[in-house]
């Protein structure tokens, strides 16, 4: 069931990491990478933290026999958090994606930048040696 669950999520990382990209680009730095995916975990963080509150709500609601209706509000509550934070859930994943590719373009801009430094370095060297 995971299995056929998580294979359903992929095209909605898909679709989030597609919808950021079309909006910023790649991120420029491993900063703004990890800026972004901490906010995206921060808020699914906070999620969680609702719906752990409901949930010991539904609990006291439970053990004072509350009435039915009252305990459906709090499970609806949980509902709705679970849902938002499952979708935050998703733009972490998103996000996570986008730092392994942007950092894979980084990684090569720096090698890039490497290549041309020593290429300028031993042009230098061979005007200084006239060799």
């Amino acid at each position: 069931m995971a299995n056929a669950i998580k294979n359903k999520l992929y095209p909605l990382i898909d679709e989030e990491l597609k919808a950021a990209n079309d909006r910023f680009g790649l991120d420029h730095s491993n900063h703004e990478s990890f800026a972004v995916i901490r906010e995206e975990i921060d808020e699914t963080h906070e999620g969680l933290e609702q719906i752990e509150k409901w949930s010991a709500q539904i609990w006291e609601a439970t053990k004072r026999n509350a009435d039915g209706a009252t305990i459906r509000n709090l499970y609806e509550e949980i509902y709705r958090a679970a849902v938002n934070t499952a979708v935050e859930a998703i733009q972490v994943a998103a996000m996570a994606h986008k730092a392994i590719v942007s950092n894979v373009e980084i990684m090569a801009r720096q090698t890039r930048a490497e290549h041309e430094a020593a290429g300028a370095y031993a042009d230098a060297q061979t005007l200084r040696t006239g060799a």
